[in-house]
């Protein structure tokens, strides 16, 4: 049977890309989510984004293993905050990475 287990996205701006919410169904946490983000990334590079924002509310340390690290949210480029996702569906408790 075919389910999804998993989803995630990112959001290109020429060369800035802002990783959307990855999101895995209960009981499938643990089994390899991590692979869905390293891939995104990998599709990041080929598009050659310079520069990946990612907004996380529960993740910060594992993005910092990744080489990411917080920042201010008045820090990020204009073009990410100016993103829906930035404008609209970020709670402010998140953590800009």
């Amino acid at each position: 049977k075919n389910q999804i287990t998993a989803i995630g996205g990112f959001e290109p701006v020429d060369h800035i890309a802002l990783l959307r919410p990855v999101s895995v169904d209960s009981q499938f946490r643990g089994l390899g989510q991590a692979n869905l983000i390293k891939q995104l990334l990998s599709q990041l590079r080929l598009l050659k984004a310079e520069v990946i924002h990612i907004p996380t509310e529960t993740a910060d340390q594992y993005f910092s293993e990744l080489g990411f690290r917080a920042i201010e949210r008045d820090k990020l480029l204009i073009e990410i905050q100016t993103a829906q996702q930035c404008q609209t569906l970020c709670p402010v408790s998140v953590i800009a990475m």
